[in-house]
């Protein structure tokens, strides 16, 4: 992946979808990672809502991996948030794994 310019929100989430789904195989993307929606991409937060029951577990174990995806397109300075949906709230996708942002 390579970082966009002028990037629009949708074509963003399509190419990070494409390079989840090369990483991760297409059995393990179909289950956790295809039914996140994009909600919102704004001053460098990316809004990833899926549904509640897996919100959760799909931050703690795919958080970090989210994060590095969305910065390679979009920059160091972007982190994603998975939540919104009913499922407690909204968490730091690499910071729920503990990992610093």
């Amino acid at each position: 992946m390579k970082l966009l310019e002028n990037p629009e929100p949708a074509a963003v989430w399509r190419e990070m979808r494409a390079e989840l789904r090369r990483l991760l195989g297409d059995s393990t993307f179909e289950i956790w990672i295809e039914p996140l929606e994009l909600r919102a991409l704004d001053h460098g937060l990316m809004l990833l809502e899926g549904p509640p029951a897996t919100e959760t577990w799909v931050i703690k174990r795919f958080g970090p991996l989210l994060d590095r995806c969305a910065q390679a397109l979009l920059g160091r300075h972007v982190h994603v948030a998975i939540g919104g949906g009913g499922g407690g709230g909204l968490a730091p996708a690499g910071a729920a794994a503990g990992q610093e942002s």
